[in-house]
């Protein structure tokens, strides 16, 4: 065997590992996880109907009402007024949490 044949061989199995090699992304196979199947339950959750009865408030005095009142009764329906409309706000709110525990039960 002459030189350059052997040199060619050479050539040649290094050309093939490298090639080897660089297709195998020079990493040992990983082993494929099996396959897991989830199930997915849906559960429909009937929101009570008073927690979707509307947040209506309380309709305020007409202006020609409010103006014949004196500035202390003015004050005073206003100041009721406000409180009615922060106590309503309240309830909307308390219906808002359990409506959300109620998402929250049905979720598993």
């Amino acid at each position: 065997m002459s030189i350059k044949t052997f040199i060619s061989r050479v050539v040649h199995v290094i050309t093939v590992a490298a090639l080897f090699i660089a297709v195998t992304g020079c990493s040992s196979i990983q082993p494929t996880p099996p396959l897991q199947v989830t199930t997915v339950k849906t559960v429909a959750v009937k929101i009570p109907d008073p927690l979707l009865t509307p947040c209506v408030p309380v309709k305020p005095l007409a202006v020609e009402q409010y103006i014949q009142l004196n500035p202390t009764q003015r004050e005073e329906y206003m100041s009721d007024y406000v409180v009615d409309l922060l106590g309503l706000v309240a309830t909307c709110n308390q219906k808002l949490a359990k409506i959300k525990e109620l998402s929250r039960e049905s979720q598993p």
